[in-house]
Protein backbone atom coordinates (compact mmCIF):
# COMPACT_ATOMS: atom_id res chain seq x y z
CA UNK A 1 0.00 0.00 0.00
CA UNK A 2 3.12 2.57 0.58
CA UNK A 3 5.06 1.79 -2.13
CA UNK A 4 2.01 1.75 -4.18
CA UNK A 5 1.06 5.22 -3.13
CA UNK A 6 4.43 6.58 -3.31
CA UNK A 7 4.95 5.24 -6.81
CA UNK A 8 1.47 6.60 -8.14
CA UNK A 9 3.17 10.01 -6.86
CA UNK A 10 5.67 9.64 -8.88
CA UNK A 11 8.41 9.55 -6.41
CA UNK A 12 10.30 6.19 -7.17
CA UNK A 13 10.08 3.25 -4.32
CA UNK A 14 10.71 3.79 -0.88
CA UNK A 15 14.14 2.42 1.13
CA UNK A 16 13.63 3.27 4.72
CA UNK A 17 10.84 3.17 6.84
CA UNK A 18 10.54 4.82 10.29
CA UNK A 19 8.04 4.11 12.92
CA UNK A 20 7.46 7.25 14.77
CA UNK A 21 4.76 10.09 15.51
CA UNK A 22 1.30 8.93 15.10
CA UNK A 23 1.10 6.00 17.80
CA UNK A 24 2.80 4.31 19.53
CA UNK A 25 4.65 1.70 17.99
CA UNK A 26 5.20 -0.71 21.30
CA UNK A 27 1.31 -0.76 21.67
CA UNK A 28 0.80 -2.06 18.33
CA UNK A 29 3.17 -4.72 18.42
CA UNK A 30 1.55 -7.35 16.09
CA UNK A 31 1.12 -5.29 13.07
CA UNK A 32 4.34 -3.33 13.90
CA UNK A 33 6.83 -7.20 13.43
CA UNK A 34 4.62 -8.43 10.50
CA UNK A 35 5.27 -4.76 9.02
CA UNK A 36 9.30 -5.47 9.46
CA UNK A 37 8.92 -8.72 8.14
CA UNK A 38 6.83 -7.59 4.86
CA UNK A 39 9.56 -4.68 4.36
CA UNK A 40 13.19 -5.64 5.65
CA UNK A 41 14.80 -7.49 2.53
CA UNK A 42 13.42 -4.45 0.59
CA UNK A 43 14.74 -1.44 2.30
CA UNK A 44 18.12 -0.20 3.79
CA UNK A 45 16.09 -0.27 7.06
CA UNK A 46 13.50 0.43 9.25
CA UNK A 47 13.64 2.39 12.60
CA UNK A 48 11.12 2.04 15.29
CA UNK A 49 11.18 5.69 18.09
CA UNK A 50 9.53 4.42 21.45
CA UNK A 51 8.44 6.58 24.70
CA UNK A 52 9.80 3.63 26.54
CA UNK A 53 7.98 0.69 26.92
CA UNK A 54 10.22 -2.14 28.32
CA UNK A 55 8.39 -4.46 27.88
CA UNK A 56 7.35 -3.75 24.37
CA UNK A 57 11.17 -3.72 24.05
CA UNK A 58 12.03 -6.96 25.48
CA UNK A 59 9.48 -8.67 23.10
CA UNK A 60 11.80 -7.09 20.46
CA UNK A 61 14.56 -7.89 21.92
CA UNK A 62 13.74 -11.86 22.14
CA UNK A 63 12.71 -12.00 18.27
CA UNK A 64 15.51 -12.79 16.67
CA UNK A 65 13.65 -11.97 13.34
CA UNK A 66 13.19 -8.66 14.30
CA UNK A 67 15.73 -6.05 14.31
CA UNK A 68 15.16 -2.09 14.31
CA UNK A 69 16.86 0.71 14.79
CA UNK A 70 15.56 1.66 17.75
CA UNK A 71 14.85 5.23 19.25
CA UNK A 72 13.83 6.22 22.64
CA UNK A 73 12.58 9.34 23.27
CA UNK A 74 14.06 10.56 26.56
CA UNK A 75 14.02 14.37 26.77
CA UNK A 76 15.51 14.54 30.03
CA UNK A 77 17.52 12.92 32.56
CA UNK A 78 15.43 13.99 35.63
CA UNK A 79 12.31 11.33 36.64
CA UNK A 80 10.53 14.03 38.51
CA UNK A 81 10.57 16.30 34.83
CA UNK A 82 9.95 13.33 32.52
CA UNK A 83 6.85 12.84 34.57
CA UNK A 84 5.57 15.82 32.87
CA UNK A 85 7.17 16.35 30.23
CA UNK A 86 6.19 12.58 29.30
CA UNK A 87 3.97 11.07 31.68
CA UNK A 88 4.21 6.82 30.47
CA UNK A 89 7.63 7.59 32.78
CA UNK A 90 5.15 7.55 35.97
CA UNK A 91 4.83 3.85 34.55
CA UNK A 92 8.16 3.13 33.30
CA UNK A 93 10.68 5.16 35.00
CA UNK A 94 14.25 6.23 33.33
CA UNK A 95 16.46 3.38 34.49
CA UNK A 96 14.17 0.68 33.40
CA UNK A 97 13.68 2.32 30.12
CA UNK A 98 17.51 2.55 29.96
CA UNK A 99 17.65 -1.31 31.53
CA UNK A 100 15.51 -2.59 28.17
CA UNK A 101 17.26 -0.57 25.67
CA UNK A 102 20.84 -1.87 27.23
CA UNK A 103 19.48 -5.26 26.77
CA UNK A 104 17.96 -4.74 23.48
CA UNK A 105 21.31 -3.42 22.29
CA UNK A 106 23.65 -5.89 23.45
CA UNK A 107 21.15 -8.60 21.97
CA UNK A 108 21.21 -6.74 18.63
CA UNK A 109 24.83 -5.85 18.51
CA UNK A 110 23.77 -1.90 17.66
CA UNK A 111 23.37 0.79 19.60
CA UNK A 112 20.31 1.70 20.79
CA UNK A 113 19.40 5.74 20.06
CA UNK A 114 18.46 7.96 22.79
CA UNK A 115 16.38 11.81 21.42
CA UNK A 116 16.61 14.62 23.52
CA UNK A 117 14.30 17.33 22.29
CA UNK A 118 15.96 20.71 23.31
CA UNK A 119 13.35 22.72 25.54
CA UNK A 120 14.21 26.41 25.93
CA UNK A 121 13.73 26.84 29.84
CA UNK A 122 12.92 23.29 30.95
CA UNK A 123 15.97 20.74 29.61
CA UNK A 124 18.89 22.66 28.19
CA UNK A 125 20.64 24.13 31.51
CA UNK A 126 24.40 22.74 32.32
CA UNK A 127 23.25 20.35 35.16
CA UNK A 128 20.82 18.45 32.64
CA UNK A 129 23.76 17.89 30.55
CA UNK A 130 26.00 16.49 33.06
CA UNK A 131 23.73 14.38 34.32
CA UNK A 132 22.64 13.22 30.79
CA UNK A 133 26.18 12.31 30.51
CA UNK A 134 26.35 10.53 33.61
CA UNK A 135 23.30 8.17 32.36
CA UNK A 136 24.23 7.35 29.30
CA UNK A 137 26.39 3.93 28.77
CA UNK A 138 28.41 4.71 25.70
CA UNK A 139 29.06 0.85 24.68
CA UNK A 140 24.86 0.64 24.00
CA UNK A 141 23.87 3.73 23.71
CA UNK A 142 24.48 7.09 21.73
CA UNK A 143 22.76 10.47 21.69
CA UNK A 144 20.74 12.85 18.96
CA UNK A 145 19.81 16.15 19.94
CA UNK A 146 16.41 17.12 18.20
CA UNK A 147 14.16 20.58 17.87
CA UNK A 148 11.89 21.38 19.19
CA UNK A 149 9.11 22.75 16.15
CA UNK A 150 8.66 26.28 16.57
CA UNK A 151 11.99 26.90 18.17
CA UNK A 152 13.88 26.87 15.17
CA UNK A 153 13.04 30.88 14.19
CA UNK A 154 15.84 32.73 13.29
CA UNK A 155 16.46 33.88 16.92
CA UNK A 156 16.69 30.77 18.59
CA UNK A 157 19.54 29.75 15.91
CA UNK A 158 22.36 30.79 18.11
CA UNK A 159 20.94 29.59 21.34
CA UNK A 160 20.38 26.23 19.78
CA UNK A 161 23.55 25.92 18.64
CA UNK A 162 25.30 27.18 21.99
CA UNK A 163 23.57 24.23 23.72
CA UNK A 164 24.44 21.86 21.01
CA UNK A 165 27.98 22.78 21.25
CA UNK A 166 27.54 22.05 25.43
CA UNK A 167 26.14 18.89 24.51
CA UNK A 168 28.92 17.58 22.33
CA UNK A 169 31.46 19.01 24.52
CA UNK A 170 29.89 16.45 27.52
CA UNK A 171 29.43 13.75 24.97
CA UNK A 172 32.86 13.70 23.45
CA UNK A 173 34.05 13.98 27.17
CA UNK A 174 32.35 10.87 27.92
CA UNK A 175 32.47 8.71 24.88
CA UNK A 176 29.59 8.85 23.78
CA UNK A 177 28.54 9.12 20.01
CA UNK A 178 26.32 12.03 19.29
CA UNK A 179 24.30 13.33 16.32
CA UNK A 180 22.82 16.69 15.47
CA UNK A 181 19.12 16.60 13.61
CA UNK A 182 17.81 20.11 12.41
CA UNK A 183 13.93 19.35 11.88
CA UNK A 184 12.63 20.12 8.46
CA UNK A 185 9.05 21.10 7.43
CA UNK A 186 8.22 22.92 10.01
CA UNK A 187 7.35 25.83 8.12
CA UNK A 188 4.47 23.61 6.05
CA UNK A 189 3.15 21.71 9.25
CA UNK A 190 4.93 18.87 8.20
CA UNK A 191 7.51 18.84 11.07
CA UNK A 192 8.55 16.22 12.87
CA UNK A 193 5.03 16.22 15.79
CA UNK A 194 3.32 17.84 13.66
CA UNK A 195 0.08 17.13 11.69
CA UNK A 196 -1.79 20.22 9.95
CA UNK A 197 -5.38 20.04 7.89
CA UNK A 198 -5.39 22.71 6.10
CA UNK A 199 -9.05 23.96 3.86
CA UNK A 200 -9.96 26.45 1.83
CA UNK A 201 -13.00 27.78 1.05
Amino acid sequence: MIRGDVRERGLGGPNYFALMGMGEPLLNLTNVKQFYRNEEAATKGISLSTCGIPKGIEELTRDDSINFLLYISLHTPYDKQRDIIMPINKIHSIESVLASGRDHAKAKGRKTILTYMALPEVNMDNGSIHRLGEIVDPRYFSVQLTCFNGAQESRDISTLENFRDRLLEIMTSKGIEFDFQMSRGGDVGGGCGQLANRSSQ
